[in-house]
């Protein structure tokens, strides 16, 4: 088996990065993760709908979250991003129909 050296360049992810509106994660973004006591960064990660918010926010605050500087992860996030809203708007027509059952 060959191993190989694969180099990312990274960047300080933003707010903007990590969520699409206020309180709402974005799903499909891949990041990557600054370790505290080594200070090396591993990943990829992406954010999914299990990510913890709180968890999320304390190393955003920590500046310990960096994303891939090329839009390698574009293709990526697209799909996860085309997934999430296939899934949320599914949910509302549930919640639409469970309300209008309840109206009724």
């Amino acid at each position: 088996m060959t191993k190989s050296l694969l180099s990312i360049e990274v960047t300080l992810a933003e707010n903007r990065d990590l969520l699409i509106a206020p309180g709402v994660l974005n799903i499909g973004q891949v990041i990557f993760l600054r370790s505290f006591i080594t200070g090396k960064i591993s990943g990829p990660y992406v954010i999914d709908r299990f990510t913890n918010a709180k968890e999320l926010q304390a190393f955003f605050t920590a500046k310990r979250i960096y994303k891939a500087v090329a839009g390698i992860d574009s293709d990526i996030e697209m799909v996860f991003q085309t997934q999430f809203s296939r899934e949320r708007r599914q949910l509302e027509v549930v919640e639409d129909a469970k309300t209008s059952k309840k109206i009724a």
